[in-house]
C-alpha cells in the first residue's frame, strides 16, 4: 500500500474526528492535553499550534482576572461609574454583578469616576447590589473624627430600650445632612448632657461628638457611639464665652429648686435658647416675694435678662427685674410720654417711678398750673409725665408735667 493511499485513509479518519470535534467545539479550544497525546501524523495542519495559542491566551486572561468575594451589607467596595440610569448610577464593582447608586446617595457622580462605595444591600434578584457613594465618605469622615471632639448635628429619633429589662439604655440618632445623611448612631445614658431629659430630646437636633466609629461592626447600621455630653459641653463653653451681662434672653423653665438649704421658697432653673442653663432666683422677680413655683409651671417660656456671669463656676444668674428695666430703658428717650407713679414728695418736687425699676425727679418747676394753682400729688397717685432728659443707663431722669400741656397747645 502506498504512502499516499495510507495517508488518504488516515485523513478520512481525521475528517471523521474533525466532524466529532465540530459537534463539541470546546474540545478544539480546551483539549490541548488530548491533542498532545495524538500522533501529529493524524492532526490537521496547524491544528495543534492553533490550540496551543488559544490555550495560552485563555490562560493569560484567567491569570489576570481577580475573582472577588460577594459584597455584603456594610462592606466597602471600589468601583467605576459606567452608566447613568433614571433613578441612579450603575457601577462596575468587579464582581459577578454591578452596583447601583440611588440618586440620593450619588452626590454628583459622573460616568468614568472611580471611588469607594458603601454597600447598603447585597445583590438582589436583578443582580444588583445597592451601594452609596455619600455614606462611604460619611463613614470615613466619622472614623477620622473619632476622639477629636469635632461636633456634628444629628436628630434623636427614639430612645434605645433594652430587650431584657425594657429600660432606656440611651438614645438613637440619625444624621440628616451631607455625606452623613442616613447614618445612625447610639448615645449611652452616661453620654447624655446634664440637666437634660432623654425623653425631651426625642425629635430634637442635638450636637454630638464621635466616641467610636466602626461601620462594619455592630448592627445592620454599623456601630457608631457618640457623646451628647461632650459636644454640649463644648458648645456651652462657646456660648458661655459669648454671653454678656445686661442682655435679654429667652428660655424655658425645666425645674424648680431651693437656692439654699434654708430657703423656704422656690427658685427656677431655665434652659436658655442657646442651650445653657441659668438660675432665676425668686428675689429677682418683679414681686420679689413669692415662690416661682406659685407663679409659673415647668415648660413655661420666659423672657429674662442676664444679671451676672460667674466664669469660675460656669453659672449664670438671671433677673426678671433687670429684664423689665432693660425693656423700659429701650423705650426711654427725650419727649416720650410715660405712665408714672408718685413715690414720695420732697422739698423740690416728687420722686416718681416710670416702671422697670427706674425712678426720676418731677421738679416743682416742671409741674403744671391748673386754674391758677400748681398741681400737687400724694404718694401712690398715677399720672402721665414726659421725659425731659436722662443720663447714661437712666441713673438720673428729669421728668415734666407742664410740658405736656405746652406740647398740646403747640399742636392746636
Amino acid at each position: 500500500m502506498s504512502q499516499n493511499k495510507k495517508y488518504a485513509g488516515n485523513k478520512n479518519d481525521a475528517n471523521k474526528s474533525s466532524n466529532i470535534n465540530s459537534a463539541t467545539p470546546y474540545k478544539r479550544k480546551y483539549g490541548v492535553d488530548l491533542l498532545l497525546q495524538v500522533d501529529p501524523f493524524f492532526l490537521e495542519e496547524g491544528e495543534l499550534e492553533t490550540a496551543l495559542a488559544e490555550h495560552q491566551m485563555l490562560s493569560q486572561l484567567l491569570e489576570g482576572a481577580t475573582v472577588l468575594p460577594d459584597a455584603d451589607r456594610k462592606d466597602f467596595v471600589h468601583g467605576t461609574v459606567v452608566a447613568k440610569a433614571k433613578e441612579g448610577y450603575l457601577v462596575n464593582i468587579k464582581r459577578k454583578y454591578d452596583g447601583f447608586v440611588p440618586l440620593a446617595h450619588a452626590a454628583g457622580l459622573t460616568i468614568g469616576q472611580e471611588g469607594e462605595f458603601f454597600v447598603i444591600a447585597g445583590a438582589d434578584q436583578n443582580g444588583l447590589a445597592t451601594i452609596s457613594f455619600t455614606m462611604a465618605q460619611g463613614w470615613r469622615e466619622l472614623e477620622a473624627a473619632e476622639g477629636t471632639g469635632e461636633i456634628f448635628n444629628a436628630r434623636v429619633f427614639s430612645e434605645a430600650i433594652t430587650k431584657r429589662t425594657q429600660k432606656s439604655a440611651g438614645l438613637r440618632i440619625q444624621f440628616e445632612e451631607g455625606n452623613l445623611n442616613g447614618i445612625r448612631g447610639f448615645i449611652p445614658n452616661a453620654e447624655v448632657a446634664r440637666h437634660t431629659s432623654s425623653k425631651d430630646l426625642v425629635g430634637q437636633i442635638i450636637p454630638v461628638t464621635v466616641i467610636n466609629a466602626q461601620p462594619q461592626q455592630g448592627s445592620e447600621h454599623g456601630n457608631l457611639v457618640v457623646s451628647h455630653k461632650e459636644a454640649q459641653g463644648m458648645a456651652d463653653e462657646i456660648a458661655f464665652n459669648a454671653m454678656e451681662p445686661r442682655t435679654i434672653v429667652t428660655g424655658q423653665i425645666f425645674t424648680f429648686l431651693k437656692a439654699s438649704p434654708n430657703d423656704t421658697k422656690m427658685s427656677a432653673l431655665i434652659r436658655l435658647d442657646n442651650g445653657l442653663v441659668g438660675m432665676l432666683h425668686r428675689s429677682e422677680t418683679l414681686e420679689a416675694k413669692d415662690s416661682l413655683s406659685d407663679m409659673y409651671k415647668v415648660g413655661d417660656e420666659i423672657t429674662t435678662a442676664v444679671r451676672e456671669i460667674d466664669s469660675s463656676r460656669k453659672r449664670i444668674g438671671l433677673s426678671l427685674k433687670l429684664a423689665a428695666q432693660l425693656h423700659s430703658l429701650s423705650m426711654i428717650a427725650p419727649n416720650v410720654i410715660v405712665e408714672a407713679k408718685i413715690l414720695r414728695e420732697v422739698v423740690y418736687g416728687y420722686f416718681v417711678s416710670i416702671g422697670g425699676g427706674f425712678e426720676g425727679l418731677l421738679h416743682k418747676s416742671d409741674l403744671a398750673t391748673v386754674n391758677g394753682r400748681t398741681e400737687n400729688f400724694k404718694a401712690g397717685d398715677m399720672t402721665k409725665v414726659v421725659i425731659l432728659s436722662f443720663e447714661a443707663e437712666c441713673t438720673r431722669l428729669a421728668l415734666g408735667r407742664k410740658q405736656l400741656f405746652e406740647n398740646q397747645s403747640q399742636q392746636n
